[in-house]
């Protein structure tokens, strides 16, 4: 069994959460896609992906140094040093050690393409995290959902049901107060009080640049 490093025991998993773009308004159900739209919700789910790839890069350039690879200057030369020293840990049962050359034999085992040229700087940060996947280091966890202005679904959450309130109201324009009001009644928002959630709105519409004009999510 491989030994876990010191990095792996202390660094926390990434934590993502992603909105998938069928999340269809049913009864009974918080209409989050009514509330901001297919594009809208497109968009926090690519910031969600940009996010966590920004995240794995900077872990992978970590281990030049856990590893103890000097940067030569050349990117594809660099990450086939790491890949190739990651792999010598991590397979240590087999002769890659003696035959670096076997490297190449690990792209398909571990389900990464290569293109007609053969491996690229992408293609071994690939096998890297292939290859560590299983580590704390590389772990990516749902991020849980809790009631705190710093996580986008609550935001998203209290939009959608201040969109439900307002449907059951007249058609008179309602201000972020009187919405806090009424929702701080309800079971969702037990324990925060209007002053807070009127806060809450604020953040929510700095994060969310509502459209005024509704898109549908796309057919299967």
């Amino acid at each position: 069994m491989t030994k876990l490093r010191e990095a792996d025991r202390t660094t926390k998993p990434i934590e993502v959460t992603f909105t998938p773009c069928d999340l269809v308004h049913k009864d009974g159900d918080v209409p989050i896609l009514k509330t901001l739209g297919f594009h809208e919700l497109t968009r926090h789910q690519t910031e969600e992906f940009d996010r966590v790839g920004r995240e794995l890069n900077e872990r992978v350039e970590g281990l030049f140094q856990e590893y103890g690879i000097s940067r030569i200057n050349d990117e594809l030369q660099d990450f086939h040093n790491l890949a190739l020293a990651v792999a010598i840990e991590r397979l240590s049962d087999t002769r890659i050690k003696d035959a670096p050359d076997l490297i190449e034999l690990l792209f398909p085992l571990y389900g990464v393409f290569l293109g007609k040229n053969g491996p690229d700087v992408v293609a071994y940060k690939l096998l890297i995290l292939q290859l560590m996947k299983n580590q704390e280091l590389f772990r990516i966890e749902k991020r849980p959902y809790k009631h705190k202005p710093s996580n986008p679904l609550a935001l998203l959450r209290l939009l959608a049901d201040a969109d439900a309130v307002k449907s059951k109201w007249s058609r008179r324009r309602h201000s972020d107060r009187e919405i806090a009001r009424h929702l701080e009644k309800e079971p969702q928002w037990a324990g925060m009080n209007w002053k807070t959630l009127r806060n809450w709105f604020t953040a929510a519409h700095k994060l969310f640049k509502r459209d005024e004009r509704r898109s549908e999510c796309p057919e299967n």
